[in-house]
């Protein structure tokens, strides 16, 4: 057992590695393989420009310990190409973070140039990431924010209630841009899939009273790659799948867990995303249309009559706006929702629970 002990501004323990070495390593049968403790600085420090910055292995104890009682870090690890820091147990824990303040997170990860952090499972019988609560589904607060889009691949399953609208992805075939609170209908055969297999409407603005083929409201414009980035795109997703694998094999001892790709595509570049710098979504380009749920607004023309909160909507002869509906059997399948706001004469917008019917 090594136990070093700083109070200065000066690492306790600081290992470096100029070739593919590693920078500090520990071992011990049953106490601590390493610990670094400082009251003002870094209690360890490893760095390797190849391999992993500090490793620490135990066969019953703990294999590294840090801890800093002042404003310095507990564990830093710096590697050029290899892992800041590598965790391992066949029976236990990996890696485990427990903090005890009221402002401190028992894990955080960032990385400036990548992803933030990378969660599988090598079974597909379990979970890749748990996430639990003190109280289970009973509890009031989330256990899970995310403050951004959250994008998934796969099904959705939730025991409880949903918050929010739901928006479809559509194309404009009309030879006017789109933007948001246009009402719009279906124009075409729809186009090919731009997520999953999911296949994408081809709209217009709305035109006819009381049309059929009404499909919602424009909500926000989207960007979405071509065939050929998302082919280039999805092709480099297999090669990191690919190079994770081989990194899971070897126990992360030589393979990289993503690929070595030159001139990589971009997450941002590479998927389907909300497109915040257009307003409006012109032809051939797409956008997403809320077609069930309370949406923020909705273009009426009042000049077929004043509409009141509670009114049915539909179809108007004034391109991509809605119209109170008038005559409830000439509407039927026409129907885009009910007004949850008023406007008594001209032309604005209203709030809107779209409900097609």
């Amino acid at each position: 057992m090594l136990g070093v002990t700083s109070t200065t501004g000066t690492p306790a323990i600081k290992g470096n590695a100029t070739t593919n070495g590693i920078g500090v390593y520990g071992v011990s049968n049953n106490g601590i393989g390493i610990l670094g403790t400082s009251s003002a600085s870094i209690g360890v420090v490893g760095y390797s420009p190849n391999n992993y910055g500090v490793l620490g292995v135990t066969a019953e104890g703990l294999g590294v310990v840090g801890s800093a009682s002042g404003s310095g870090d507990a564990f830093y690890g710096s590697a050029n190409t290899g892992s800041g820091g590598y965790f391992f147990s066949s029976q236990g824990t990996g890696v485990y973070a427990s903090a005890v303040g009221s402002n401190g997170y028992a894990g955080y990860f960032y990385s400036a140039a990548y992803r933030g952090g990378y969660v599988k499972s090598g079974t597909n019988e379990l979970y890749s990431l748990y996430v639990d609560t003190q109280d289970g589904p009973s509890q009031d607060i989330a256990g899970l924010e995310v403050n951004g889009t959250m994008r998934a691949e796969g099904n959705l399953y939730v025991a409880g209630s949903k918050a929010g609208y739901v928006v479809d992805e559509m194309q404009n075939a009309d030879g006017v841009n789109l933007e948001a609170g246009d009402v719009v209908v279906i124009a075409d055969d729809s186009s090919a899939p731009v997520l999953g297999n999911i296949p994408v409407p081809r709209v217009k603005l709305a035109a006819r009273p009381n049309d059929t083929s009404v499909v919602g409201v424009v909500d926000q414009v989207m960007y979405v790659p071509d065939q050929a980035t998302r082919d280039a795109y999805e092709a480099q997703r297999k090669a990191d799948r690919d190079a994770a694998s081989r990194a899971e094999k070897d126990g992360g001892t030589k393979g990289r867990p993503m690929a070595d790709i030159q001139n990589r595509i971009s997450d941002a570049t590479g998927t389907l995303h909300v497109d915040d710098n257009s307003v409006s979504a012109g032809p051939g380009h797409y956008c997403s249309v809320v077609t069930l749920g309370a949406y923020k607004a909705v273009k009426v023309d009042a000049s077929f009559g004043a509409i009141r909160a509670g009114d049915l909507l539909t179809t108007s002869s004034h391109a991509g706006y809605a119209m109170r509906v008038n005559d409830k059997a000439a509407a039927s399948g026409a129907i885009i929702g009910k007004a949850l706001s008023s406007l008594a004469s001209g032309t604005g917008s209203v709030t809107v629970m779209v409900t097609l019917k």
